[in-house]
């Protein structure tokens, strides 16, 4: 009798609750942000490159690049996500829904819009390198997942294999130099490259050495270790892939590419440590962009527009001249002595703190300069409708466009 009480008790009870099951198909279940449900594909920007089909453990992936179409066996598919990862152009991704139950296997397939992809390469965009810029270090070759590039350091070769390459731009990501674009698929022809051998190895004056660490930070193999406290600078010979990035890199251009025996011989005693050299604004001529303090690796300098001040940190200051560099006025050079002497100068400004720069239209040549020139791209010039236009919400009252002005018909009011 208990258990029958008990039992009806159970029934009684469930006339007033809500159902613990849900009423599918007809009402959906939502599912958590990241559940992994199905593989969704953008088709337009897929370069059928089959990196998600050879990532694919369960070989549920198939592109077909002649006939322009990817397919996915979904009951097929572990929802692992190697494909979404290993997408270069990152076009697949996970929905959270999954793919509705059949009784048949479901295959979706998806066809790229346009012609279909030639067994050539049908005009698909292919890496181009500048060889002007390239140092042979390849890095390109070795990121190819296809092995369609061949770099020959030697002979200054740089080829590509159109019918390997999937044009899915890993070259031009891994490229340290930034010299390979997609583009047209044909390269320049080698040219001659900064006189160095192959197997040279790079070498710093440590007596020209302004130890700003730029050199390691640009080495793509790490192969650089600098010390500022004991003013060391040490090349790993088995790291470095002679690439003479460090060299194009160092600001003070003291570090050269030497043979082998030259580069690890034992270094000489050092020479007396000459006298600090540290960056001094000329302030009647500065106009406080701020582009000097931008470009400090060190962080050493802070410009004030609103104060007029322009402040050196010496004790972080590595003497790089990378703010000489980069000014755009030239108002800055190597000449202080003490962080005293670098800090003192005052100054006359010619004009006002807001003044806003105008041009005048009518000696305007509508060359383009004061566009250029501009950091905060603030001035539109439309040459075909002689118009010059400033936008006060992006100006910084600089006056460089004025400096820069061929015509000089640019006033700051």
């Amino acid at each position: 009798m208990n258990k029958y009480g008990s039992f009806s008790g159970g029934i009684l009870g469930s006339l007033f609750k809500k159902p613990a099951t849900k009423g599918y198909p007809f009402v959906q279940r939502e599912y958590p942000e990241r559940t992994r449900g199905s593989i969704v594909i953008d088709i337009d920007g897929c370069i059928l490159c089959g990196l998600c089909e050879k990532k694919c453990p369960s070989a549920a992936i198939k592109v077909d690049r002649n006939a322009g179409t990817w397919s996915i066996d979904r009951m097929g598919c572990v929802q692992c996500e190697n494909c979404v990862v290993g997408c270069p152009k990152k076009v697949l991704s996970t929905d959270v829904h999954y793919t509705p139950p059949s009784t048949e296997r479901t295959v979706d397939t998806f066809k790229k819009a346009g012609a279909e992809i030639s067994e050539a390469t049908g005009g698909a965009s292919m890496p181009n390198a500048d060889l002007d810029k390239c140092v042979f270090c390849g890095l390109c070759a070795k990121n190819c997942p296809q092995g369609a590039l061949q770099v020959d350091r030697a002979s200054k070769s740089w080829k590509l294999d159109e019918t390997l390459c999937v044009s899915c731009g890993l070259c031009v990501e891994k490229c340290p130099k930034k010299c390979i674009e997609m583009g047209a698929d044909t390269t320049k022809a080698p040219v001659t490259l900064p006189q160095y051998d192959i197997d040279d190895l790079p070498l710093a004056d440590a007596s020209a050495c302004v130890y700003c660490g730029l050199c390691a930070s640009a080495c793509p193999q790490g192969a650089i270790e600098m010390d500022r406290d004991a003013k060391t600078w040490v090349i790993n010979e088995d790291k470095c892939i002679h690439c003479g990035i460090c060299y194009y890199k160092c600001p003070k251009k003291c570090i050269k590419m030497v043979d082998a025996e030259t580069a690890t011989a034992q270094p000489e005693e050092k020479k007396a440590e000459a006298a600090v050299s540290l960056p001094k604004a000329d302030l009647d001529n500065c106009v406080f962009c701020t582009l000097c303090a931008k470009n400090c690796p060190q962080g050493a300098l802070t410009v004030d527009r609103a104060s007029k001040t322009w402040k050196l940190d010496a004790e972080s200051c590595v003497s790089c001249g990378l703010c000489v560099d980069k000014c755009p006025k030239k108002c800055i050079d190597m000449s202080a002595g003490s962080a005293a002497e670098a800090n003192e100068p005052e100054f006359k400004r010619g004009y006002e703190v807001d003044a806003t720069p105008e041009a005048d239209t009518d000696l305007c040549v509508f060359c383009g300069i004061c566009q250029k020139a501009c950091p905060q791209d603030a001035i539109t010039v439309d040459r075909e409708n002689k118009t010059w236009v400033i936008d006060e919400d992006k100006c910084i009252h600089c006056a460089i466009c004025a400096y820069k002005c061929p015509k000089k018909c640019i006033d700051m009011r």
